[in-house]
């Protein structure tokens, strides 16, 4: 679970903010290659790129509250589904990219995005 972070709420916290960070090059054995999220996260002017994950969620795995602001999400992998974003729940984006990521199925994003002047 989160090759790379895994923001995982314990006793009512849970909260993570990402700032001009790059969560690269991580694996994980099942889901969110860069990043398993199921509290609160917040993510600026970041890039995930070069995660992979097993069964889906190669960049990012999402079960929680998120919201992504002038990011990339681009050359992530998965074995399963999603290769850039696995959204159980909701992601709200800003001015970011998501491209360029491979897997068998929904090989960019599977789940509900909702946007503004992303791609």
């Amino acid at each position: 679970m989160g090759g790379g972070v895994y923001n995982l709420p314990v006793a009512g916290a849970g909260e993570a903010t990402l700032i001009d960070t790059n969560i690269r090059d991580n694996q994980a054995g099942d889901r969110g290659g860069g990043l398993w999220n199921n509290g609160t996260l917040v993510a600026e002017t970041s890039t995930f790129k070069g995660n992979t994950a097993r069964v889906e969620g190669g960049a990012i795995r999402n079960n929680g509250v998120m919201r992504l602001s002038q990011c990339q999400v681009v050359g992530n992998r998965s074995e399963g589904r999603a290769g850039g974003i696995s959204a159980l729940r909701t992601v709200e984006m800003t001015k970011t990219t998501v491209s360029g990521n491979t897997a068998p199925v929904k090989p960019d994003v599977e789940g509900t995005l909702v946007m503004g002047g992303s791609r």
